[in-house]
């Protein structure tokens, strides 16, 4: 059983002196409660919030291990990881999370790498006007993260705004990528090139080649969705836990019948009443 799960933060109203923060904020690792705690604003600290117990609620729904037990961990390019109790012999469960602007977005798997991003449809800074003229300053900035096949197809878009969101769905599909084998900011984000081998729309029929190997990632699942009208949001999945090695693989049998999962929306009350 997949979970994806897609949490509006904007809309949950809670103070930071209130007893329920508090309490949360009890609730989780020392070091992540230092960490929330270090934002300057609120919003930030909720995100991180959300996402920290959305982690947590889901390794409990498919472990059966009680929320106060999951312990999570971070790797040594800061991927959270779950521990699993000593003798526990149930599933591995991937899970993964991502926050921008109101929404954060957790998917999990069982057995298998998992990574996921969301972005927000927009140019950064003040200036909020897409125009061909701020498109293409804004691309600027980027033309060391793109292959130059990515960057052809992006350009084909006809309009500012589509060639901004052909922009955001590559780019969100290279963080799901990085975030699934468990190296962020530690992974070139131009050593994987992003095509289409059969395009119906702009979310679908997306595929990838390795360019370090020069080989196609046939063993990888990448999915994208409009969330609304100024988000999308990206998946990738691997048949391998990401604690194992990418250098090889063979593919689970079941894997290749793996179909694409829908974000279920829920709210953080609906979160916090998990157990």
């Amino acid at each position: 059983m997949s979970l994806r799960w897609l949490i509006d933060v904007e809309s949950w109203s809670i103070l930071a002196d209130s007893s329920q923060w508090q309490s949360l904020l009890s609730s989780i690792e020392l070091v992540e409660r230092q960490r929330i705690q270090r934002f300057k604003f609120h919003i930030d600290a909720k995100r991180c919030m959300v996402g920290r117990l959305s982690l947590r609620k889901a390794i409990a729904l498919y472990s059966g291990v009680p929320f106060k037990d999951v312990a999570l961990s971070r790797n040594k390019f800061g991927k959270p990881f779950w521990q699993p109790p000593t003798h526990f012999s149930g599933p591995i469960v991937d899970v993964n999370i991502s926050h921008h602007g109101k929404y954060v977005v957790l998917a999990a798997e069982p057995n298998l790498a998992v990574g996921c991003d969301i972005i927000t449809i927009e140019l950064p800074g003040r200036e909020k006007t897409i125009s061909i003229s701020t498109v293409n300053e804004f691309f600027n900035d980027f033309q060391n993260v793109f292959s130059d096949g990515e960057w052809k197809i992006i350009r084909s878009r006809g309009s500012p705004v589509l060639q901004l969101t052909q922009f955001y769905i590559f780019w969100s599909l290279k963080e799901a990528y990085v975030k699934a084998i468990g190296m962020g900011l530690y992974f070139d984000l131009q050593d994987v090139d992003f095509f289409y081998t059969e395009e119906v729309d702009m979310f679908c029929g997306i595929q990838a080649r390795d360019l370090r190997e020069s080989k196609d990632m046939s063993e990888w699942r990448f999915d994208v969705v409009r969330v609304d009208d100024l988000h999308i949001a990206a998946v990738a999945t691997h048949p391998r836990p990401s604690s194992s090695s990418f250098a090889s693989t063979q593919l689970r049998p079941e894997f290749s019948k793996h179909k694409s999962e829908t974000f279920r929306y829920i709210s953080v009350d609906e979160l916090l009443a998990f157990e």
